[in-house]
């Protein structure tokens, strides 16, 4: 939710540096405009290893627990002891992790967003009921 106010906060700050070159056409690409914000918030959080703000507020971090949970790591004199764990240890996301989180978060958002878009300018609420609509 944080996140997504400032993605919001961003764009406000887009439209109004580019309202006077071009009036409405931030309008016209606010999904791109959004996309590109997203992407730009996932390259600096998740695809640096770094938390997104609202993670960060909470103290939350991704990290990859398939290490952590396999049979053939089994607990070693030098781990630390489960009270002095602190939530942070643990393997960071794969490449792959954060390539299909970007893909589902950032992609699958844009995309949303163009379908709602469709819905809207297509009006497919009138249409009748019987169609696949």
């Amino acid at each position: 939710r944080l996140d997504d106010e400032l993605v919001s906060l961003l764009r406000e700050q887009f439209a109004r540096v580019f309202a006077r070159v071009s009036p409405g056409a931030v309008t016209r690409r606010r999904s791109e405009l959004t996309l590109l914000l997203d992407a730009l918030v996932f390259y600096f959080t998740v695809w640096s290893h770094r938390p997104t703000p609202g993670m960060e507020l909470m103290n939350l971090r991704y990290r990859d627990e398939r290490p952590a949970t396999s049979p053939s790591n089994s607990p070693s004199s030098s781990s630390p002891s489960p009270s002095t764990r602190t939530g942070m240890e643990g393997e960071q996301l794969s490449v792959t992790q954060r390539l299909l989180y970007g893909a589902a978060f950032v992609g699958g958002r844009f995309a949303w967003s163009k379908l709602r878009r469709r819905i809207s300018v297509e009006r497919w609420a009138d249409e009748p009921a019987g169609t696949w609509r």
